[in-house]
């Protein structure tokens, strides 16, 4: 009997021991799974560490091909047109025919014009016999005020042209007034006090205090090279505005003696005897035709032909077939033989990284016809609130006058000792910071999470992020990539090879 108790106590407890065993792999079990979907749930992050490399930084900018000189064609005033043999944009050589007159119109301008000369000369031969005894007396009082009258005007024109020189001196003097960073970068070469600081804050043993001391004498030399600058630029903004105001004055007081010599001339001219105003005004009269007549001849002599005296581009026809030429320019030509001009716009940001003197690259036909090496002749800013325009020389490409292309310009900084991709790069009230990773040992093993670290950029691009040097330590790893969004304190884990990125 007490066999078969003992018997029954050892089968129950081996069913004990067999459930218990099935209890701890079912927890086991659980606990797998459990961490499982813990561990899927947390974000997957790619991570990297900081590098040493340069920043690139690529200006690309659309602008116009432009000429650097314009020819006016004038033709005489009053002949009709018959044919324009060119059109805007073409280009045309010295000797190119631009415009053909109506031959039959201009023959009969010449006859009509020969009957008025005929005219002219009977009417100055009858207004000369009519002249008075006291021609000499006042033809002397007229001469006099005309010499005055030319004579107030060299005067004035020539306190005019000084003004101008002292104010376009003085404009020259403020736009080749160096930039605040060109005139810090030279205060800081010859300031040997922060050469010595600097060298010694830069050195891998350098102290802490070295470095603070290195900081406030650099930042005291801001302030007082900033002092001086903008004292040296306020005085020569004030002479450019002491010259204009003197250059507004004097073609004042010009305008004001010349019209008082102009009023005695023409009083002087009042009290000329009828017959020998009225031969002065008819011999300029004739003086004219017979030089609009020798011009006519000239153009008949030409069969109507109006010819370039240069090689160039047609930049404007400012006149059709069929009407009749006025005083001003029936065509305007483009002169290459200065060279071309290029004339693109810029933000404040890209003048920053090019300046006067760089070589840039011009692309124009969507990249077919390229030009490299050109050479940036000035920036200038422009009447619209921070914007400028690049203008670059070129010469010697297959372009047409006004076309549009794009410069481009690529310049590298030196190497920056911590760099980042842009991509680990966080911003939060203003304030720029990476995730850090850290690990944990808990009892669920080796557990990743991250901290929040700030930072200060010292330059960027696109792609990449330059810090402060030493922001980061050589084993100091932070997330590149997050398949999710992170916050300061998340647990995370590494991306795996087989992960794709969403």
């Amino acid at each position: 009997m007490k066999g078969i108790k003992w018997k029954r106590i050892k089968n129950v407890r081996r069913r004990a021991v067999k459930y218990f065993f099935v209890f701890l792999l079912f927890m086991l079990l659980c606990t797998v799974v459990s961490r499982g979907i813990y561990a899927y749930q947390m974000p997957r992050v790619e991570i990297g560490q900081a590098a040493q490399k340069s920043i690139s930084h690529t200006i690309s900018a659309i602008g116009n091909v432009e000429t650097k000189r314009e020819v006016a064609v004038v033709i005489e005033e009053g002949i009709r047109i018959r044919e324009i043999c060119v059109k805007a944009g073409e280009e045309v050589e010295k000797g190119t025919v631009l415009f053909r007159l109506d031959i039959l119109d201009l023959k009969d301008l010449i006859e009509g014009l020969n009957k008025k000369i005929g005219i002219e000369k009977e009417k100055i031969t009858a207004l000369k016999a009519n002249s008075y005894t006291e021609e000499q007396a006042v033809k002397n009082t007229w001469q006099r005020a005309k010499e005055d009258f030319l004579n107030t005007t060299q005067i004035q024109n020539k306190k005019v042209s000084n003004a101008q020189k002292a104010y376009n001196t003085a404009v020259n003097k403020l736009s080749s007034y160096p930039s605040w960073e060109v005139y810090l970068m030279e205060e800081k070469k010859k300031d040997s006090q922060y050469q010595t600081l600097k060298s010694e804050a830069e050195k891998e043993t350098a102290l802490k205090k070295e470095k603070e001391e290195f900081s406030l004498y650099e930042d005291a030399l801001k302030l007082s090279a900033r002092s001086t600058w903008e004292e040296g630029k306020k005085v020569l903004e004030e002479d450019v505005s002491a010259n204009q105001s003197n250059l507004s004055t004097i073609k004042e007081e010009k305008k004001a003696a010349i019209l008082e010599a102009k009023r005695n001339m023409e009083d002087a001219k009042k009290n000329t005897p009828i017959d020998k105003s009225g031969i002065m005004e008819e011999e300029d009269i004739l003086l004219q035709m017979e030089k609009q007549l020798a011009d006519y001849q000239e153009l008949l002599k030409n069969k109507g032909r109006i010819v370039s005296d240069i090689n160039g581009y047609v930049s404007n026809i400012c006149i059709t077939a069929g009407d009749r030429t006025t005083d001003s320019a029936a065509l305007l030509l483009a002169d290459g033989s200065k060279g071309w001009s290029f004339r693109a716009m810029l933000t404040e940001e890209q003048t920053e990284y090019i300046k006067v003197g760089d070589m840039v690259t011009l692309q124009f036909q969507n990249g077919k016809v390229k030009e490299e090496n050109c050479q940036v002749e000035a920036i200038n800013k422009t009447k619209e609130e921070e914007t400028y325009e690049a203008i670059v020389k070129f010469t010697e490409i297959n372009v047409s006058l006004g076309e549009t292309g794009v410069l481009e310009v690529t310049n590298q900084t030196d190497p920056y000792s911590c760099c980042i991709p842009l991509s680990a790069l966080y911003s939060d009230n203003q304030k720029d910071y990476i995730l850090l990773i850290r690990e944990t040992d808990t009892i669920m093993g080796t557990e990743l999470s991250v901290v929040k670290k700030e930072v200060i950029i010292q330059d960027k691009n696109e792609s990449e992020a330059a810090l402060e040097d030493n922001s980061l330590g050589e084993d100091d790893r932070f997330v590149v990539y997050a398949s999710k969004a992170v916050a300061p304190g998340d647990k995370v884990r590494l991306l795996e090879e087989d992960d794709e990125r969403k």
